[in-house]
């Protein structure tokens, strides 16, 4: 087998691995279980993709800060709200963001609170089958640490589609 072809053939099977990790719910996944980033994925093009998150869904990657972002992609299987969260054992300073497909930011967020260098995104209504982008940078562009991203979803009601109460008197 040609180099080339091998090489391509690991990056598949290393995106496939981290696409099955995140079909299943594994809330409260131990890291040990969780998928490994595959290098490159610093742009949005070269994004490793998560697959769809199911409901109830969790999912989780390992991945390593190098001065530059690591861009993941995702979709949700029903609507639903997502919290997005970053940890490090070794207390790396995280921003993390979300994106739509066209790449604008929707969702930012550098420390859960002050002093805790972790982030957390707990987004709004996300749509079913709408691609997401997810960046994890280091706070410092010249950051070097491992970092565990943790993906959940909890199913949501589309705000667009309650009723309208009508104003008493009407």
């Amino acid at each position: 087998m040609k180099r080339k072809s091998r090489k391509r053939l690991l990056h598949l099977t290393a995106v496939a691995f981290l696409v099955c990790l995140c079909l299943g719910s594994v809330a409260g996944t131990a890291q040990s279980e969780c998928g490994l980033e595959d290098e490159p994925n610093g742009t949005m093009q070269t994004a490793n993709v998560l697959g769809q998150i199911p409901f109830w869904g969790s999912c989780c990657v390992m991945g390593r800060i190098n001065g530059w972002k690591d861009f993941f992609t995702f979709t949700v299987e029903v609507g639903s709200e997502v919290t997005i969260t970053t940890a490090s054992r070794e207390n790396g300073d995280t921003v993390l963001t979300v994106l739509d497909a066209a790449g604008n930011p929707l969702y930012v967020n550098d420390d859960v609170a002050p002093g805790v260098l972790q982030s957390r995104i707990d987004t709004g209504y996300l749509y079913p089958g709408v691609l997401y982008y997810i960046v994890v940078e280091g706070f410092s562009k010249s950051a070097q640490f491992n970092y565990v991203l943790y993906i959940n979803t909890s199913p949501s009601i589309d705000p667009s589609t309650l009723p309208l109460p009508t104003p008493p008197g009407l």
